[in-house]
């Protein structure tokens, strides 16, 4: 009898739906992780709060505030509320006029210039946040809405505009110096100006570009649009000017919210790929993107939004399947072992879509021009307290992310169906039929005692479906292996859990089998 062993190691290749099947470890899997050596079931979520009005979380943005305070800005289709410290209370900063008029197809955008808050859901006017003890207010003298907005060297900066009457879906504004309420372009008297882009490519007709977000980096912008990414950059000699040119042709961004800043990289959804930007743009996602851009709901595009959770260093690319209208599938991107794995989806937003938007932020309030550092970012005094890992969904509910071990959707907790299947194998032998006998699972200790299901796949052939046995039960903590009896040319095993209260992180596995006759 021979043993096949497979072993889980810090270069894990997570999920890879793309290559061929015998020559991966993982092909399938949904509502796992991967760290340094393991896969786990993912953790869950518990409840933090529930927003008075029980609509659906659209937005949230974290922030600390010129008085020291850490606040969220929690924003739905009918109010806008400041959480502070731990959601114990809240305070309605909803605008008396007009309220909000947000529907499931917009974007909460936020920023911070000078320290000061400032709002849009891409429909309604700007506003601004200048008192923490009053609610929301009108941005004076800026144009009347704006698709996308951002901060750049402590300037509001402004996308797809609607300026005195007329759209303008490729015209970038920004304002004076630390003041987001002065626009008016004159270039005697001014540092706020305005650029209309044009894709030097496009003909006479198709030329001009939809811008559709931005993400700073230092004190330059890349702006994206639905077809090309562009790198907005200050020109010293000039206040009021910027450089504007052509940084990736044919790569555009799929949403609004599908880009994040994190660790002086910017990670976004393309409309075919996953990207990432540090020196140029660098695709990232052949493991998995023939499986996930064919299969999207391209009418609900404008819902994805990205995230990045730092603890982990993971980003969260959350997107919608066909037959869903908002996201329900997050690809996680590990940027530390460049792998893969797929979690299912039942929240809006997260409030980390505030990292990318505070990066300058301590750089704004004391009036300097340097990318703060991830410790300005992540303030150790506030440990503990914020940041949470929350997420916000359809039913008002605010979750801390990454929290015990069921899901939480409703006011009800509910079992996370996890599962992780390998490839296909033929054990170094690929004409004989093997009969899998045993398999062998590592996992770490753990004190519940809860069980993994364990089954082995066999297929005479790469074109055949694959006879699955019935799951066994492994106990955690009790068994060391399961008996099974299938056999076939082709061989793989799955691990899955869809209880309640049910943990695991698997190291490993080793599968003994026999080899049989020639077919």
């Amino acid at each position: 009898m021979s043993k096949y062993i497979f072993t889980q190691s810090g270069n894990n290749s997570g999920i890879i739906t793309n290559a061929p099947s015998t020559k991966v470890a993982w092909v399938n899997g949904r509502n796992i992780r991967f760290g340094n050596g393991y896969v786990r079931k993912s953790p869950g979520k518990s409840l933090l709060a529930t927003i008075p009005s029980v609509s659906p979380v659209r937005g949230m943005f974290t922030f600390k505030g010129t008085d020291g305070t850490v606040r969220t800005i929690v924003c739905s289709d009918v109010n806008i509320y400041s959480y502070t410290n731990d959601f114990g209370s809240y305070t309605d900063i909803t605008p008396p006029y007009p309220p909000p008029s947000i529907t499931a197809n917009d974007a909460w955008q936020f920023t911070l210039v000078g320290g000061m808050p400032v709002l849009s859901c891409g429909v309604d006017r700007i506003w601004k946040w200048e008192s923490y003890n009053s609610p929301l207010a009108l941005l004076d003298n800026a144009p009347r809405r704006a698709k996308c907005l951002t901060s750049s060297k402590n300037r509001l900066l402004l996308g797809w505009v609607l300026e005195n009457g007329y759209e303008y879906p490729a015209r970038l504004r920004w304002s004076d110096i630390a003041d987001p309420e002065s626009f008016c372009v004159d270039d005697n008297k001014s540092a706020s100006g305005r650029e209309d882009m044009v894709n030097p490519n496009g003909n006479s007709i198709d030329s001009a570009e939809r811008i559709k977000g931005f993400a700073s980096r230092g004190e330059n912008t890349f702006v994206f649009t639905e077809r090309n990414t562009w790198l907005l950059s200050p020109i010293a000699s000039k206040e009021y000017h910027y450089s504007l040119s052509l940084f990736a042709e044919c790569i555009g961004l799929i949403s609004t919210r599908a880009v994040v800043y994190a660790n002086g990289v910017v990670y976004f959804i393309g409309t075919d790929d996953f990207y990432m930007i540090t020196d140029g743009v660098k695709s990232i996602g052949f493991p998995i993107r023939n499986s996930v851009f064919p299969n999207l709901n391209k009418s609900a595009a404008g819902t994805a939004f990205a995230f990045y959770k730092p603890d982990t260093k993971e980003v969260f690319f959350c997107m919608a399947t066909t037959g869903n209208t908002t996201p329900d599938t997050a690809y996680v991107y590990n940027t530390e072992f460049n792998n893969w794995s797929i979690c299912s989806v039942n929240y809006l937003c997260s409030g980390y879509n505030w990292v990318e938007n505070n990066v300058t932020w301590e750089s704004q309030q004391f009036g300097q021009w340097d990318q703060a550092t991830d410790s300005d970012i992540w303030d150790t005094s506030d440990a503990g307290i914020i940041p949470y890992n929350i997420v916000g969904n359809i039913n008002g509910e605010i979750l801390k992310f990454d929290d015990g071990a069921n899901d939480y959707f409703g006011s009800a907790s509910a079992a996370i169906d996890s599962y992780i299947e390998t490839g296909d194998m033929v054990f170094d032998n690929e004409r004989f039929n093997k009969m899998i006998t045993r398999v062998y699972a590592f996992l770490k200790p753990q004190s519940d005692k809860t069980k993994l299901m364990v089954s082995v796949g066999v297929r005479e052939s790469l074109s055949n479906d694959i006879e699955w046995s019935t799951p066994v039960p492994f106990t955690l903590g009790v068994s060391n292996k399961v008996d099974v009896r299938k056999t076939g040319k082709y061989g793989r095993v799955k691990f899955s859990t869809n209880q309640l209260g049910v943990d695991w992180t698997l190291d490993g596995y080793e599968l003994e089998y026999i080899l049989r006759g020639y077919r």
